[in-house]
């Protein structure tokens, strides 16, 4: 009889894994969350605000771009892009306005742009000589993140303002240094 393979979401890749979807329900915080916590949070108008989504969108842009020196450089090290988020975080946790606030948007932009090279790099790492089935595994955890992240976020938010809900994210960050 052949072999059973291992379900979908267990085996040895299982932290890849989930550092892949963490990362993307991260992105999707800040994609929602940004220029509503810039309105209610720090009483920007609405102009302002889009520029918080737009900050986070030209970050993760800038780490996509400069994702392959910074790796060369440090390696695929994932305290460096939790730093990086985390820093971004308290950035626009503590900004006295939007200016400040944005800033730290766009940093945690470059974060959470530079987890996602390190996550499939790690995932097709765990499976030498099987490229493909590394690369079904990245794809799956991508498109999982990608169809549950909106009502998780979008159900954090109905039980939370903007502000806590923020919270969710040094929380998420802590899982994945677990």
């Amino acid at each position: 009889p052949a072999p059973v393979r291992a379900p979908v979401v267990s085996g040895p890749w299982l932290d890849a894994w989930t550092l892949l979807t963490i990362g993307i329900v991260v992105e999707f915080v800040f994609v929602y969350f940004s220029a509503t916590f810039l309105v209610e949070e720090l009483g920007a108008e609405a102009p302002t605000a889009a520029l918080g989504t737009a900050a986070f969108a030209i970050g993760m842009a800038v780490g996509r771009f400069s994702s392959a020196p910074i790796r060369k450089r440090v390696g695929p090290r994932l305290t460096v892009n939790l730093v990086v988020i985390g820093g971004g975080f308290g950035v626009l946790r503590m900004a006295p306005g939007p200016g400040v606030a944005i800033i730290g948007i766009a940093l945690a932009g470059i974060g959470v742009a530079l987890l996602y090279p390190v996550a499939v790099g790690r995932l097709l790492a765990r499976f030498p000589g099987d490229a493909d089935l590394g690369s079904d595994r990245a794809g799956l955890a991508s498109g999982a993140a990608l169809l549950a992240s909106p009502a998780l976020v979008g159900g954090l938010r109905q039980v939370a303002d903007v502000g806590a809900a923020f919270w969710c994210v040094p929380v998420l960050l802590l899982v994945l240094l677990g």
